[in-house]
């Protein structure tokens, strides 16, 4: 993360924080964390990481993973459901975890961005895309955020590609992938390399 306890603006097309901190122009959802220590110890603290959507009716739907099926997740994203915002978060003393919220391994979200109403307040376009936990936070000692895969769809609801990014201009032209990365200092995504690199299937 470039800073601590402000909210960061993040272009989910361009997979980029927006300006100051990166090439990002559209701020479809707003990063925030924070860290704090609440004792002597390594393992006293409180964590934070708010993902939060300033358009109305933008917003995001988490779900479990279908394990019957290959995809894992929905084909189509759901019309209704979406919360305005997710906070992720663990509290813990070197001997009691208190709270924690995650989005883990067993569980996807799925988000809409960048929506537009008629006259009438309904909704007549959006993007969406869906994010594959675990989402990693506070990891490596310092702010760094780690994603296991998200998917971004430029024009319609289909969440079922599982086209990767470096194909996908030929096959597929409606979907970005992206792969594992971090959000790291000093200010935007960095792709994982060597041994860090997770494959994710869609």
């Amino acid at each position: 993360m470039p800073v601590q306890n402000i909210p960061v603006a993040f272009d989910l097309e361009k997979g980029d924080w927006v300006a100051p901190y990166g090439k990002g122009i559209q701020p479809d959802l707003l990063i925030r964390y924070s860290n704090t220590n609440t004792g002597p110890g390594f393992l006293d603290f409180s964590r934070q990481l708010e993902i939060t959507f300033g358009r109305t009716n933008d917003g995001i739907l988490v779900l479990p993973i279908d394990g019957s099926s290959s995809l894992r997740s929905l084909y189509e994203a759901p019309e209704s459901g979406y919360s305005p915002s997710l906070l992720i978060q663990c509290d813990r003393t070197t001997y009691k975890v208190m709270k924690r919220v995650d989005l883990d391994e067993n569980h996807y979200a799925i988000f809409r961005v960048r929506s537009a109403t008629n006259d009438n307040g309904q909704l007549v376009s959006a993007n969406y895309g869906k994010i594959y936990g675990p989402i990693q936070y506070g990891i490596l000692g310092g702010q760094h955020i780690r994603i296991e895969s998200y998917y971004f769809n430029p024009m319609a609801r289909g969440i079922w590609s599982s086209i990767p990014r470096a194909t996908c201009s030929k096959t597929c032209p409606r979907w970005n992938k992206f792969p594992p990365r971090k959000l790291a200092l000093p200010v935007k995504f960095c792709w994982h390399s060597g041994a860090e690199a997770v494959t994710s299937t869609a």
